[in-house]
């Protein structure tokens, strides 16, 4: 059975997990979800659909709630989805599965990755050594992903919140969607910046520009963060909360790969893995 496999990353991890997972399931093909999400409606033809995305407030990603949105799965027997996120928890399965019943189907299979944390506007990211700890236990869980995919299990990670902390989190949730376009205001560009333009290249949804040679953002932004992770020279930052704290970029992804899969409209993987 051919598989879709879509996938929304900022700063690496999901974008390393849907490679993995490209690799490893026979007969697929990557997807970046920014590529269609211009198209009136999304319709797979493939027999198995997938989803890898990151996990934002405890929640789906704007884009990814975007796509799904535009998404129709009349040919679709089999759907699966894999969270990366800081910690195995979360209700954005649970949404993701309520969105798919609206449209008359269910989500088969879901999964939470824990990855390095890359949301440096309230978190240090871990020291590179624990970086790849973190890497190595996530590739070795995508193993067990990719067994119960391959023989269509029905699966589903637990959300990990008592239900008064859930509830919390939920109203969390929809306070950051409500402001979220606006939430760039804070960005800020120290002295430094040689107009390389890399923050407007690795931004999913095109919301920065050089201007005269100063990155802007037009506020439309995601909270990807991308733009303030992979900034070569670090001279961007967010208000004081990211002044002197380290940058995250997934160790094993280049900048120039992410740039190059979100241009490309889909990826047939190669079944065998490099390192």
């Amino acid at each position: 059975m051919a598989t879709s496999l879509y996938y929304f990353t900022g700063t690496g991890n999901s974008l390393q997990v849907a490679m993995r997972l490209g690799r490893r399931i026979e007969d697929s093909t990557l997807i970046p979800m920014i590529r269609d999400l211009d198209t009136e409606r999304i319709i797979p033809d493939t027999d198995v659909v997938g989803f890898v995305f990151p996990q934002h407030a405890s929640g789906l990603p704007r884009i990814v709630l975007n796509f799904m949105n535009k998404l129709s799965l009349p040919n679709s027997e089999y759907v699966f989805a894999v969270v990366t996120c800081m910690h195995p928890r979360g209700f954005s399965l649970d949404q993701l599965d309520q969105i798919l019943v609206k449209k008359k189907r269910t989500l088969n299979a879901g999964f939470f990755i824990p990855m390095p944390v890359n949301y440096i506007l309230g978190f240090d990211p871990p020291p590179l050594e624990a970086q790849h700890t973190i890497i190595g236990k996530a590739m070795e869980k995508l193993d067990e992903v990719v067994a119960i995919i391959s023989r269509r299990d029905r699966h589903m990670d637990g959300d990990g919140f008592p239900m008064k902390i859930l509830h919390r989190f939920t109203d969390i949730y929809r306070n950051r969607m409500r402001s979220l376009g606006s939430l760039d205001y804070n960005f800020t560009v120290t002295d430094g910046c040689d107009a390389c333009g890399t923050c407007e290249l690795v931004c999913p949804v095109g919301n920065i520009t050089l201007i005269n040679k100063v990155p802007t953002w037009h506020h439309r932004c995601e909270q990807c963060l991308s733009c303030i992770n992979l900034c070569p020279s670090h001279v961007i930052e967010y208000g004081e909360e990211t002044q002197g704290r380290n940058r995250y970029k997934n160790p094993n992804i280049q900048i120039s790969e992410i740039i190059e899969r979100n241009e490309r409209r889909c990826v047939s993987e190669n079944p065998d893995e490099h390192s």
